[in-house]
C-alpha cells in the first residue's frame, strides 16, 4: 500500500511538472549539488529509500510552489518507516539515462525533470 502512496507521490509531481502553467529552462549547474550527492549515494552500487528521499528533497527546493509540495510529500514518505527499499543501481539504468539527457545541453527544462521522475517511478513500480 505504502509503495502505491510512492507512486502516487512521484506522479503527482511529474503531473505538475506536465502543467502548461510550469514551464522553465534552468541552467543545470542548479542542479548540481543533487547530481553530486547522487554520485555519492550510488558508490557502493546502492540506494535506499531514504536517499531517494533527500534527493527528490533537494530538487523539490529548487521547483514552483505546487511541484515543491509533491516533491517535499515524496521525501516525506521515503523518510518514513512506512517505506523500505534499497535498490541495487544497475537495475536503475533508465533513471540514470534520463539524467544524461537532461545534462546533454546544459539546460533543465520541465519537461526533463518530469521524465526523470517518470523513469524513477516506473522502475519502482518494476520492482
Amino acid at each position: 500500500m505504502w509503495d502505491k502512496a510512492l507512486e502516487g507521490g512521484l506522479y503527482w509531481a511529474e503531473a505538475a511538472l506536465r502543467n502548461p502553467y510550469v514551464d522553465f529552462r534552468w541552467d543545470i549547474s542548479k542542479y548540481q549539488p543533487a547530481f553530486d550527492k547522487l554520485n555519492a549515494f550510488t558508490k557502493d552500487k546502492k540506494f535506499t529509500d531514504e536517499e531517494l528521499g533527500e534527493l527528490v528533497g533537494m530538487l523539490g527546493e529548487l521547483q514552483p510552489r505546487g511541484v515543491k509540495a509533491a516533491c517535499f510529500a515524496v521525501e516525506g514518505l521515503c523518510k518514513s518507516r512506512l517505506i523500505n527499499f534499497e535498490w541495487d543501481v544497475t537495475k536503475y539504468q533508465p533513471v540514470f539515462d534520463q539524467i544524461e539527457i537532461m545534462k546533454e545541453d546544459g539546460h533543465c527544462t520541465d519537461e526533463e525533470f518530469a521524465d526523470v521522475l517518470e523513469a524513477i517511478r516506473k522502475t519502482l513500480k518494476e520492482e
